[in-house]
């Protein structure tokens, strides 16, 4: 009994050690893969994703179902069942597009991979509204009035924080006014989370939706948090 207090002294020094050095690490990590995020490397790093082997991040699983089930529930409660012009950022090979056509007249999907729209185009049979093309949101010319903008997963690709400043910009300015902007985001570990440069740097689900909804044009309809993600429907200010 006498050295259980010294020792249990020492074992909380030693965690108050290792959290500050894990933060860091982390931070320094983040810092590092701000310098090499530009859209020359981004497009790469997407095209050598697909390359190695379809649907590299398990859309078609049991977890992404959850999230897209979801997000569609935030869509149906809002009465979103059948929507005009729609913009889907980021369709990779169109596992959320299928579920999105039904309930749109005209569907333009988009992605910086032309190998994930090759297999999107040719994974099933779509409506005559659907269409898909490469599209950079960093740079492109952006397509503008749409009632109803996704981007599923898009924000947290962005390693610089102008970067998500600037497409947060993009996104609420390709909305029709009173169109709405559907947003989901992967929940980070808890570090990306709380940490107050999660916060600065934009990074983590939670800091990604916060930062999105607190635009002046928007107003949250509606949001939902899994053990994985974040989903949140926003309206654009009429």
């Amino acid at each position: 009994m006498g050295g259980a207090g010294p020792l249990a002294g020492t074992l909380r020094q030693r965690l108050a050690r290792v959290g500050p050095l894990s933060d860091a690490y982390h931070l320094a990590r983040e810092l590092w893969w701000m310098l090499w995020d530009t859209p020359v490397r981004a497009r790469a790093r997407f095209e050598r994703e697909f390359a190695a082997g379809r649907d590299p991040w398990d859309y078609a699983g049991p977890l992404a179902r959850e999230r897209h089930a979801h997000a569609l529930g935030l869509l149906d409660a809002a009465g979103l069942s059948a929507v005009g012009r729609a913009l889907e950022v980021g369709c990779a090979e169109g596992h959320f597009s299928a579920l999105l056509a039904p309930r749109c007249r005209s569907l333009l999907a988009v992605d910086l991979s032309s190998l994930a729209l090759d297999r999107a185009r040719s994974g099933r049979t779509w409506p005559a509204g659907v269409r898909f093309a490469e599209w950079d949101l960093r740079r492109d010319p952006q397509p503008l009035d749409f009632d109803l903008v996704v981007a599923m997963d898009v924000l947290e690709a962005f390693c610089r924080p102008q970067l998500v400043r600037a497409a947060r910009a993009r996104l609420v300015r390709a909305l029709a006014p009173g169109g709405y902007l559907l947003l989901g985001n992967s929940r980070q570990g808890e570090l990306f989370e709380t940490a107050w440069w999660g916060r600065v740097l934009i990074r983590g689900g939670r800091w990604i939706d916060r930062y999105v909804g607190a635009h002046p044009d928007l107003e949250r309809v509606g949001t939902g948090t899994g053990g994985f993600y974040v989903n949140s429907l926003f309206r654009r200010r009429a």
